[in-house]
């Protein structure tokens, strides 16, 4: 329970990372795909713990282990966390402000930006159905087990089922954040997005009483792919429409989305 704590307690500080980052290393046409790669990293790592955990625990007795290889592999993936720089050594664009500002916000500038940034209807516009539609993936994917079980299906389809909302998703986000960068639909994105994550949840109230385990996959499918590719998309819709604020108030405001 303790170690659950802690990691509840730093993945926000991780998880609003990305887009502050991608800003300073990277220019205007690369900073949502960018952001995608440093934000889905945290589903992909889940998507594989879904696919791999049914094959290896298949019994009680594998647990202790299974947790501690988990551990093993998460000591040795933090060490490169030392070594990231803390900005490029040059602009990668002459908009790149961060770079400038990094050393320079005092408390005073970061109170004020929070105050507008809770202040902004465009900001509130954009937070509650993130968090809303956030909240409900992490709640579905942990209780995907739970779901299908009472109809006849198996861990292995749960967990087959949660590696493909996951894996769709993050091939979806893959192709569309690049997309993003060129063309710089974020608005028609998060329009369409949303109300596609809305009807998938309503589809998927009628998929495990079907016991057709192909429908319950091409749900799944729909879900991640469409809830997959808005977090890049969103994370930098923020940062835009924020502009100028500093990114400590970029950071608050994705952390608390998330």
């Amino acid at each position: 329970m303790f170690g659950q704590l802690l990691i509840g307690f730093a993945q926000p500080f991780v998880l609003a990372a990305p887009t502050t980052y991608s800003d300073l290393w990277f220019s205007p046409a690369g900073r949502t795909t960018a952001t995608a790669v440093a934000s889905l990293a945290n589903p992909f790592g889940a998507a594989l713990g879904q696919l791999i955990s049914p094959f290896w625990v298949s019994d009680p007795s594998d647990i202790p282990y299974s947790i501690l290889w988990v551990s093993i592999i998460a000591t040795v993936a933090t060490i490169p966390s030392f070594f990231i720089p803390r900005k490029p050594p040059s602009p990668p664009a002459p908009n790149s402000g961060p770079i400038a500002t990094l050393d320079q916000t005092s408390t005073n500038s970061i109170k004020e930006d929070l105050r507008v940034l809770l202040t902004s209807l465009e900001f509130y516009l954009i937070f509650i159905p993130f968090a809303v539609y956030v909240g409900f993936f992490n709640a579905f994917s942990s209780l995907l087990n739970q779901i299908l079980e009472p109809y006849g299906f198996s861990e292995d389809d749960a967990g087959i089922a949660g590696a493909v909302l996951i894996v769709v998703g993050l091939v979806t986000a893959a192709i569309t954040s690049p997309l993003n960068d060129k063309y710089k639909f974020y608005i028609w994105f998060v329009k369409i997005s949303v109300p596609l994550i809305a009807l998938s949840y309503l589809i998927f109230i009628f998929a495990p009483p079907t016991r057709s385990i192909p429908y319950v996959y091409v749900v799944c499918a729909l879900l991640g792919s469409a809830s997959f590719g808005l977090v890049p998309v969103v994370l930098e819709f923020l940062v835009e429409i924020l502009h100028p604020l500093s990114p400590a108030a970029d950071n608050f405001s994705e952390g608390v989305s998330l």
